[in-house]
């Protein structure tokens, strides 16, 4: 569990009304940029809450969101470093 501290370094805009997680526009996280299924990134990476930390690429909740966006599974385990697609943004 995250210390206070830590989820205050998050912007208080990217957090719901409630204080309870990340606010969300329809499907997606307000800090999830880019476009589903071509290229996506996290503007809080660094300080993201242990609930995203826990998604793994590849895992259970990975693959419900895929079937979500009509996306195809992938293999778990797999990682694109954030540097990757960080310079293209």
């Amino acid at each position: 569990m995250e210390e206070e501290d830590d989820l205050s370094r998050i912007p208080r805009d990217l957090v719901d009304d409630s204080l309870n997680g990340m606010r969300c526009h329809g499907d997606r996280c307000a800090a999830l940029v880019g476009e589903v299924g071509v290229k996506t990134g996290c503007v809080i990476y660094g300080q993201r809450p242990e609930v995203c930390r826990a998604c793994e690429p590849g895992d259970a909740a990975c693959q419900i969101a895929r079937d979500r966006f009509g996306l195809p599974r992938m293999s778990r385990g797999f990682h694109v470093p954030f540097r990757t697609w960080a310079r293209g943004r």
